[in-house]
């Protein structure tokens, strides 16, 4: 009957907006957790490692426009923002 259809359909979206609004909590979740994540290891990072991290990793700008913004070569680009990614990897893996 159409009062029927209708209680099923009304069921159905109900059910698609509670697994959504679920999704939408989860993934907010794990947004925090990596932002909280990300400001603990920035704490342990000097405002240059920072930066690095930042343009070339998080904004991921090309290492010649990270260079420019800088005011550093591209070379002093490559060679700190390799070395800011094994050390963040280090402290990552000693903080958790």
């Amino acid at each position: 009957t159409v009062i029927s259809c209708r209680r099923e359909i009304q069921e159905w979206a109900d059910n698609v907006l509670s697994g959504r609004a679920q999704e939408d909590f989860r993934s907010g979740q794990a947004q925090l957790e990596a932002r909280e994540v990300v400001e603990w290891l920035f704490s342990h990072l000097s405002p240059e490692e920072r930066m690095v991290l930042t343009l070339v990793y998080l904004e991921e700008l090309p290492v010649k426009e990270a260079a420019r913004l800088l005011g550093w070569s591209v070379t002093n680009v490559k060679v700190r923002s390799l070395r800011v990614r094994r050390k963040a990897r280090q402290i990552l893996e000693r903080g958790l």
